[in-house]
């Protein structure tokens, strides 16, 4: 017979409790659960809220998998970035269903380009197709909310310092 594959990932919050071991899935520091009975399933560990990861739970999630989202900071949160979204960006925000979304939270069109010397001078060119100015602060909170489906539980503010994983096979007819 066939069967399917579920990764099992204990994740409980809180103290350890008396008798209690580190969970299969260990984050932050005080996260313990029994054994042997896993606490929570997830077909996916995402390490990272930032694009990547975000669009990787996002994908995931509206195939069908359940999954975990752990960042270790929390949203929103300031982050050194040139905030220009090129038309190759904008091409990957639409395949994630979310280009609406950046446009409605305000992302401006950039059309030209324009470069100033120290002296003054300066010359403007039309860029070959448009691009969008979106504050990266306000980004990654987006994708975050976006990738937070009812298929993904979403963990701010948690640092993973250990994966241990538990594989269970359920064999069908």
């Amino acid at each position: 017979g066939h069967h399917a594959g579920k990764h099992f990932h204990s994740v409980t919050d809180g103290p350890s409790p008396a008798g209690s071991q580190p969970a299969r899935c260990r984050f932050g520091k005080s996260h313990y659960t029994r054994l042997p009975e896993p606490t929570m399933a997830y077909d996916a560990l995402v390490i990272g809220g930032g694009l990547a990861g975000c669009s990787t739970a996002l994908q995931l999630a509206r195939e069908g998998h359940d999954v975990l989202l752990a960042e270790q900071s929390t949203y929103p949160r300031q982050k050194l970035c040139g905030e220009f979204l090129s038309p190759e960006a904008q091409s990957s925000f639409r395949r994630l269903s979310v280009l609406n979304d950046v446009h409605a939270a305000g992302a401006e069109t950039i059309d030209q380009a324009r470069l100033t010397t120290s002296s003054g001078a300066a010359t403007s060119q039309a860029l070959p197709d448009a691009a969008l100015g979106f504050s990266r602060y306000h980004l990654d909170q987006l994708l975050f909310q976006n990738a937070s489906t009812t298929r993904t539980e979403d963990r701010p503010g948690t640092r993973v310092l250990d994966v241990r994983v538990i594989l269970q096979f359920v064999f069908l007819p």
